[in-house]
């Protein structure tokens, strides 16, 4: 486990109005070292199940499982659940050669590659964990109606499962039957209710108004829109909640080492993103400050390739360094989506009033890195047109953070791709140059804009066929 991102949640939560319990997690480390002494031990680096039955552990045992959320959002495959969302929608291009993460860039999804195996199995393994941390932590505290640890592990056992539903064809839980994706929001429901109910007892209000927050991500994707605005509304503008990385070990923020790093496999050229954002090396006020962008070129001016020799790198600048944050809820889109339950029920000028309002707040407190940039107001004369206002804001608003992929699957039904007029480039055209790359619709794949099921799943699994 990450201690430096122990220490990091720790402060996030804070005290919870001075009635947070202090947990001994260093005990851990200790029973670790013991059991490296153990030369009867065949795998010195597992802890039997049974030995972490202790209340002193449940502390530690639930920063691994929130830990597991972050890891399996932004590592494995070449950059997790989030970037091969990014790769699948609108997001980011595909600049280097690896043939997984490159087949979903070029919209063709399967099952069967190496990096599929990785991002199914660890949210999968995510979930279970953050699950199996909400029924140990209730065996062993003293009261678990009113206990931290219990409230923040079900909040991340309910971000798990958003996570999975929001970027999965199907949901499999614990060797079960295939099962809709819906089902994940279902249970990610559940867990954000018993951290809301759980959190407010102990007090520990950021975790109750998170929430809040991801329970209304979640009803949105059900389609429950009064009950999302309604969750929504409980949360400020202003709150944030999230995944802490760190510069060495295991919680790196990916999406740097790839579109900025050594190896930039994934490039921001072929997105509409380019045109909507800021060039960081041009005018710095013309743009959406939200998404800022930097060419890279040679001593001569011309473009620096990727690793394919063929496209060009324009790298994102919302994340500078592995340890950058990745939000998980902010109250900004709690904003966006009241705007878009108002266009659900047609009341498109309320929608296009909620998204001016929102700009209207964030320019009272930007951040640094704008500058003199400020946003500018939105308009429509048609709920057509204000449709794609919302579809642009979230993007922008929510840019690099794993959401874009179920926003996608969402429109698809509700206003209709034919409404989602956005393109970016997939295949490559039969040429050298990448300029002549065709752009074209987003929803050009062979699915349904989702990840699958890894091969692994299915064949190891009896209630799907394996064996058979």
């Amino acid at each position: 486990m990450e201690m430096r991102y122990m220490i990091l949640l720790r402060t996030k939560f804070g005290a919870g109005r001075g009635r947070r319990r202090c947990r001994q997690v260093a005990v851990l480390g200790a029973a670790l070292s013991l059991a490296a002494c153990d030369l009867k031990v065949v795998n010195p680096g597992k802890i039997a199940s049974a030995d972490l039955e202790d209340p002193r552990l449940v502390h530690a045992v639930v920063i691994g499982a929130v830990s597991d959320v972050g890891y399996a959002a932004l590592v494995p495959g070449l950059g997790g659940v989030f970037t091969m969302a990014s790769l699948l929608s609108d997001e980011l291009v595909m600049s280097g050669t690896r043939q997984g993460p490159k087949s979903l860039s070029d919209g063709m999804v399967r099952d069967d590659y190496s990096e599929a195996q990785d991002w199914w199995g660890y949210l999968a393994r995510s979930r279970w964990t953050t699950e199996n941390a909400v029924e140990r932590a209730e065996r062993l505290v003293e009261d678990p109606r009113s206990d931290p640890d219990v409230a923040l592990a079900s909040l991340f056992a309910g971000f798990a499962n958003r996570i999975g539903g929001d970027n999965f064809c199907h949901t499999v839980i614990n060797k079960g039957p295939l099962e809709p994706y819906t089902k994940s929001f279902e249970r990610a429901v559940e867990y954000f209710t018993k951290a809301i109910e759980v959190g407010t007892a102990a007090g520990v209000d950021s975790i109750v108004t998170a929430a809040y927050g991801g329970r209304a991500q979640a009803y949105m994707m059900l389609g429950e829109w009064d009950k999302a605005v309604e969750d929504a509304r409980q949360v400020p503008t202003e709150f944030r909640l999230s995944i802490h990385n760190s510069s060495s070990g295991r919680n790196l923020n990916y999406y740097w080492t790839y579109t900025r790093g050594s190896v930039k496999n994934y490039t921001s050229w072929g997105t509409p993103y380019v045109a909507w954002g800021v060039d960081y090396t041009g005018d710095r006020n013309v743009g959406d400050p939200r998404v800022i962008v930097e060419p890279e070129v040679n001593t001569d001016g011309t473009p620096v390739l990727g690793p394919d020799n063929r496209r060009p790198i324009i790298k994102q600048r919302k994340y500078t360094g592995t340890t950058s944050p990745v939000p998980l809820v902010k109250g900004s889109e709690m904003r966006l989506i009241a705007a878009e339950a108002e266009l659900v029920k047609g009341n498109w000028q309320a929608a296009i009033d909620s998204i001016n309002a929102l700009h209207n707040r964030l320019n009272q407190s930007p951040p640094s890195a704008w500058g003199t940039n400020r946003l500018t107001s939105v308009s429509a004369s048609s709920l057509d047109e204000a449709w794609e206002v919302l579809m642009r804001e979230r993007g922008i608003e929510l840019w690099l953070e794993g959401r874009r992929l179920a926003d996608y699957r969402r429109w698809a039904h509700t206003p209709g791709k034919d409404k989602v007029p956005f393109t970016r480039v997939r295949q490559a055209a039969d040429s050298p140059d990448a300029n002549d790359d065709p752009w074209v619709s987003v929803y050009q794949v062979n699915n349904e804009l989702c990840l699958p099921i890894s091969l692994t799943e299915k064949l190891a699994n009896p209630n799907i066929g394996g064996g058979k």
